[in-house]
């Protein structure tokens, strides 16, 4: 058969004869990764196959990718095995005539599995058919790791196989238990960081197939119950309303372990773990952070903010103009990674909406000079309206990276931490990437100025939003003056490069009036260079809330007078900038500066009914007029719902 089996092991002396004996004639060739076990396990595989490899434990998805990426597979079609698992003669003679045929059209099939426990299959309680991707095209498949369990998301078409697989662990329960043991942790894990959760909505893009059902109860149904009301419900489904108590004993110890005491395990370790979080010292971080450099190094004083005009030909000389005068030298001496986050609030280019492509690459090519090792990153689009990966694309992020060797990161998809942070006498707890609090030397925000329907400016803070990685990042609303003033404190942006090319008047973040200003505004210190920005615009700061917030902090000075400028903004006046709010933004506003609105709009069962409306109508020309008046729509495309 011009099949790849691939067959993973660990301490399955009792197991793995019966597998490999199922699929050895069977499949042209058969691979075992074994978790360097200490049984016989490897002996006994090698009179199987030859293809017997040795790799580290991770997790099972790890493992599975490791052999998929690293193993020598000929065959595109390939077999995924445990090592407690076989086929039936019927579910091998069903996938030979599979193959006779050519399987056109199909990239991959689910095999149902017969699953044993204390030698009874188990047929009731949700226990049959449990079907799984195994076979698939090798190339279309990737196994996503979620914690405690694993998905094998596959691009393309899946069928279901009629036969059976067996699964049989023959280990016994107290193997069972540590195993279950070990899940556990991978769970709590999963719960407290939500990194399995950011791989599989990167791995679910529209192509992807598989995960989406499961998903869904998982996080609208599941996760909203009590955690330790869970074990009891699950129980009650599993052994009674869904008849488990038909498999006899062997049912009830299974319904009792794996539907009772498992996620009560889970509740307890997640219990235990985030109690010891909340009493540990978190990072935390002063306004003075904001202002200074880091432990050691001198004061940058005054607060320094650089202003001049700008054309496509002069923006890489204008840059570096502009840092040479702010002193840079001295803000990077010791300093390594660079980490710039760019406005890209939008997948396309978008005047006024977005950084321009040519200022970020401008961007790049004067900080180069500097030796600094750079990062740009972005997360997803709210509501997973879209992924951080086609902003790139579309921002010519990816051919940077091929041209100077920079780095690109979805901040979504990486390692998060919980941090606390008090703000004007209130604790804001929030979740922000590992790389930017504990593996980033020095933060440049470059924001786009604009009027803001929610906040009425967005300028060098509000751009940090955006490095909250959860797209359901709008929970934060009803506290966004503090919880934006935290993340700015947490992250602590030594530069601010404003990206006035264009200012966006009327209707913002992403619906408005473009204007042509074709400014730089460069600053060492945020705050001074929002002040900058809103003065050149013409609107009172103290009309912005997290402005006030952050003035009460030291963040956010009364004036410029202590600040060296190389021109007074007013000499850069030229348009007085006016939000215009519309129905929908008004809407919007006032819906999630309360804590039930933001609860109904994005947990409630309405969350994507409304969202997919929401788009429509903001497309339909009529509903745009009422809504945005003759403003005018600047997005290129109607945005998908998540």
């Amino acid at each position: 058969m011009p099949l790849s089996a691939l067959v993973l092991s660990y301490n399955s002396e009792r197991d793995i004869g019966p597998c490999l004996e199922s699929v050895a004639g069977f499949a042209d060739e058969v691979f075992v990764v074994d978790s360097f076990s200490t049984d016989r396990t490897q002996e006994i595989a090698r009179q199987y196959t030859s293809n017997v490899h040795l790799h580290q434990f991770e997790n099972f998805a790890a493992q599975r990718n490791w052999g998929l990426d690293n193993l020598a597979i000929r065959h595109d079609w390939v077999l995924h095995l445990d090592a407690d698992e076989r086929l039936t003669p019927e579910l091998l003679e069903e996938i030979r005539e599979l193959f006779d045929r050519h399987p056109e059209g199909v990239d991959g099939f689910y095999i149902k599995r017969r699953f044993y426990f204390l030698g009874r299959w188990l047929r009731f309680g949700a226990n049959y058919p449990m079907p799984e991707v195994r076979l698939f095209r090798k190339h279309l498949a990737r196994v996503i790791d979620a914690g405690g369990r694993e998905y094998l998301a596959i691009r393309g078409k899946v069928q279901t196989l009629r036969h059976d697989m067996i699964h049989e662990n023959k280990r016994g329960l107290t193997a069972w238990i540590t195993k279950a043991n070990m899940m556990a942790e991978w769970e709590v894990e999963e719960l407290l960081t939500g990194a399995g959760k950011r791989r599989l909505a990167s791995a679910t893009a529209s192509e992807y197939v598989e995960l989406k059902r499961s998903r869904w109860l998982r996080e609208a149904i599941w996760h909203r119950v009590p955690m330790f009301v869970r074990p009891v419900l699950l129980f009650v489904l599993r052994y009674i309303i869904q008849l488990g108590f038909l498999d006899g004993a062997p049912g009830l110890a299974y319904a009792v372990l794996m539907h009772f005491w498992y996620p009560f395990l889970i509740s307890a370790k997640y219990y235990e773990k985030a109690r010891a979080r909340r009493s540990a010292p978190l990072r935390a971080a002063s306004a003075r952070d904001l202002l200074h450099a880091d432990a050691g190094a001198e004061a940058v004083t005054p607060p320094a903010v650089w202003i001049g005009h700008l054309t496509q030909q002069t923006l890489v000389e204008r840059i570096r103009t502009a840092l040479e005068w702010l002193g840079i030298r001295d803000l990077l001496r010791g300093k390594r990674s660079i980490f710039i986050k760019p406005n890209l609030t939008w997948p396309d280019p978008t005047p006024g909406v977005t950084t321009t492509p040519a200022f970020i690459e401008a961007a790049v090519l004067a900080l180069r000079d500097y030796g600094v090792d750079i990062t740009i990153g972005e997360s997803d689009g709210g509501y997973h309206s879209y992924k951080a990966e086609e902003a790139f694309a579309a921002h010519g992020l990816y051919d940077l990276m091929t041209r100077y060797g920079i780095h690109v990161e979805n901040l979504t998809k990486l390692p998060a931490v919980i941090c606390r942070q008090e703000v004007d006498g209130r604790e804001v707890t929030v979740e922000l990437p590992r790389l930017l609090i504990e593996e980033t030397d020095f933060f440049i925000t470059m924001p786009v100025p604009k009027v803001h329907a929610m906040t009425g400016l967005s300028l060098g803070f509000k751009n940090q939003f955006g490095c909250i990685p959860s797209p359901m990042r709008l929970r934060y609303h009803p506290d966004f003056a503090h919880t934006i003033v935290a993340v700015n404190m947490l992250l602590r942006p030594r530069l601010a490069l404003f990206d006035g090319t264009y200012f966006l008047d009327e209707s913002g973040p992403m619906a408005g009036k473009a204007v042509a200003m074709n400014l730089l505004v460069a600053a060492t210190d945020i705050g001074s260079g929002s002040r900058a920005c809103a003065e050149i615009m013409g609107i009172d700061p103290w009309t912005v809330r997290h402005f006030v917030v952050a003035r009460r902090v030291g963040l956010f000075a009364d004036s410029l007078a202590g600040v060296r400028l190389n021109e007074p903004p007013s000499k850069f006046f030229s348009h007085r900038f006016t939000l215009e709010r519309s129905l929908l933004s008004e809407f919007t506003r006032r819906m999630f500066r309360s804590r039930i609105g933001t609860r109904l709009v994005y947990d409630s069962a309405l969350a994507d009914p409304l969202h997919e409306a929401l788009y429509i109508l903001r497309e339909f020309r009529p509903v745009k007029r009422l809504l945005y008046g003759d403003v005018g729509y600047t997005a290129r495309r109607t945005m998908p719902p998540g």
